[in-house]
């Protein structure tokens, strides 16, 4: 089998991705983050909702957040659950 997706891959370094429209502010994440880089902010698009936001600089782009989180509203660019989707359906395809 041929490698692909070799080029949509992340480079480092990589900073999760939060979206809010999708967080809801359970803070699951904040629990697991190794470098405290996530934290929980009032959402201002959701008035009395909370909402996780990130300090890229203290991002280790490790991924455990993204796997934590049950709405899956952080994620890796490249490496998204849906990302994961697409590569893992493409990569069946090229076997078939």
């Amino acid at each position: 089998m041929d490698y692909i997706n070799v080029n949509e891959f992340p480079t480092i370094p990589v900073v999760v991705h939060i979206d809010k429209t999708r967080c809801d502010g359970c803070a699951l994440c904040i629990e697991v983050c190794a470098t405290q880089a996530l934290r929980i902010i009032a959402n201002r698009d959701r008035p009395g909702k909370r909402v996780v936001t990130v300090t890229p600089k203290l991002c280790a782009g490790c991924g455990v957040c993204q796997a934590t989180c049950p709405k899956e509203a952080i994620f890796i660019p490249g490496l998204s659950p849906k990302d994961l989707r697409r590569y893992i359906n493409r990569a069946l395809d090229q076997q078939g």
